[in-house]
């Protein structure tokens, strides 16, 4: 059974030089998991340190939505 809880399924934007890389998460198993089991308040402690994340590398994220609170986490 454990093998089938689910991936992460992503849109990669097609590389574009001097243009900031763009991709999006369109399933989230985390988020499915939550929401089928009425956990949404523990995802911003799951999804916010991304940007901690990206800020180690020299990276800046920019999220309008999640998968916990729209269609896609990008």
């Amino acid at each position: 059974q454990c093998d089938k809880w689910g991936d992460f399924k992503m849109y990669v934007a097609p590389f574009e030089e001097n243009k900031p890389i763009y991709y999006e998460f369109t399933e989230c198993p985390t988020a499915e998991f939550a929401k089928k089991h009425n956990l949404l308040e523990v995802m911003p402690a799951l999804c916010n340190p991304d940007y901690e994340g990206m800020e180690l590398i020299g990276a800046r994220l920019v999220r309008t939505t999640t998968c916990s609170n729209g269609c896609k986490c990008d």
